[in-house]
């Protein structure tokens, strides 16, 4: 029979990894789509010269914007030759957002409100949806709408599924594996092994021995934490 605490532990591990799934699948989709969609958008509108669309320095900032993560998992795909399994790829991005999100996610909103403001009046009176119905004139031009579309609801997509996964993390809600935790683990018993040498080095004294001996005390359930 488990244990209540290791049952406990394996139940919590089932429910974060379902919720890493849940939102990471369609954010890794995203994560190369909407780069990918606008580059689409970018060539088609270079493509349509009988038209009046116009591109504008929005559409760089947010191609560029876009493509961060992408080079970010191809670089690590390069470096790591264990880069090749979904599960793998799906841990890397949990770590990479544990670390990067709460920036990322405002760098993003920043980006898509200015992109989508001043790109709001380019299709003129098209439609937003873009229905057959409408009178084109040229058949590029509905083709065009439908790639801008795809690509701001890409976007906002893209703005929501990591809202979700900055509000799961800050709960503990999703998976980043063991190696994760122990990177994690590391920098905060570094952090308090400073603060302990700092401390050690102001001198002796009433406050200071209380000081390290609230260090010393953390750093010691860390590390039976550990071991339990």
């Amino acid at each position: 029979m488990l244990p209540a605490f290791g049952y406990q532990s394996m139940n919590q591990n089932k429910k974060t990894y379902a919720i890493s799934l849940f939102l990471g699948i369609p954010l890794l989709i995203l994560i190369f789509l909407c780069p990918s969609l606008q580059y689409a958008k970018i060539i088609i509108f270079l493509e349509a010269i009988n038209t009046s669309f116009r591109l504008n320095a929005y559409d760089i900032l947010y191609l560029v914007v876009s493509m961060i993560l992408p080079a970010i998992l191809i670089i690590k795909g390069i470096c790591d030759l264990t880069f090749i399994s979904l599960s793998i790829v799906l841990k890397t991005l949990a770590r990479e957002f544990h670390r990067y999100a709460s920036p990322l996610l405002l760098l993003w909103i920043f980006t898509a409100v200015l992109y989508t403001n001043y790109t709001s009046e380019e299709m003129k009176d098209i439609p937003f949806f873009c229905p057959s119905s409408f009178d084109y004139r040229l058949s590029i031009v509905r083709v065009a709408c439908i790639i801008r579309s795809s690509n701001i609801i890409c976007m906002w997509s893209f703005v929501f599924f990591i809202s979700l996964w900055v509000t799961a993390d800050c709960f503990n809600l999703i998976y980043i594996g063991e190696e994760g935790k122990e990177d994690d683990e590391i920098e905060d018993n570094e952090k308090l092994t400073l603060d302990l040498e700092e401390i050690l080095e102001e001198g002796r004294g009433e406050g200071n021995e209380r000081k390290v001996r609230e260090r010393l005390e953390v750093l010691e359930e860390v590390e039976n934490s550990k071991k339990s």
